[in-house]
């Protein structure tokens, strides 16, 4: 079967928020979305949130819409996951078109929430990704310092993109942060597991963490600069 063409799309849209809409236990529906914000391209998928009824369970129309959903649509898979009292299933469908189903008791119509600056929160757990990086190096464990490494990046990210206000979710705003942010973390990013080429990634990811911390808290960056560094020069000390 083809990938699925945008008229496709509208009509799947137009087909599920009336049925949506048509079923008892369910109060009130929104299409969400690039499809009502203008952003829509060719491969953008479909986001539907719906509030069911009072005294009905988000669980149990979830699940039904489920069971509904491979009667509708040729669905290839589908998920399901929980966020709080909101119940999501995403299905996929053989036209490779994606549809993301949520059921709450309040309708949310906001799938891009500004982040909160959680400085403190991104402190403590990317200085323990230093440490858990540099000991998994200096065991000689290359695919679990990889792994911190890789953490790291992602936190250091994720700090300019909530110091800037920009959406955190899904890496959506990582693409909009300016040069200044992210072009030193091109050197994060390894063309071996060989130690060497792991330590120097390391070390330029712990200075970017830092700088990032140092943009938000000086003071703080500034307690946990040396003693970092410290510990990747004695964990670099122990792989020789």
């Amino acid at each position: 079967m083809p990938l699925f063409t945008p008229v496709e799309r509208e009509e799947t849209a137009e087909r599920l928020v009336e049925l949506l809409r048509a079923d008892d236990e369910i109060a009130e529906v929104a299409l969400l979305g690039s499809l009502v914000t203008g952003g829509a391209d060719a491969l953008s998928d479909l986001d539907i949130a719906s509030r069911v009824a009072p005294g009905a369970s988000a669980d149990q129309v979830a699940n039904r819409w489920t069971e509904q959903m491979y009667e509708l649509f040729p669905v290839v898979h589908h998920f399901a996951v929980e966020f709080g009292p909101d119940r999501v299933r995403g299905f996929l469908l053989a036209n490779l078109l994606e549809i993301d189903l949520a059921f709450s008791p309040e309708l949310r119509t906001d799938d891009v929430p500004t982040p909160e600056r959680r400085v403190e929160h991104h402190a403590g757990i990317g200085w323990h990704d230093v440490v858990h990086g540099a000991t998994a190096h200096a065991r000689g464990r290359a695919w679990r310092t990889n792994h911190y490494l890789e953490r790291l990046r992602e936190r250091t990210l994720t700090m300019a993109a909530e110091r800037r206000s920009l959406p955190t979710s899904e890496f959506k705003g990582m693409d909009e942060l300016p040069p200044d942010d992210v072009d030193v973390l091109g050197g994060t990013f390894v063309r071996s597991l060989e130690p060497g080429e792991l330590r120097r990634a390391f070390e330029v990811a712990t200075t970017a963490f830092l700088d990032e911390l140092r943009r938000n808290d000086p003071e703080l960056a500034d307690r946990l600069d040396a003693p970092l560094h410290e510990f990747l020069r004695v964990a670099g000390a122990e792989r020789g």
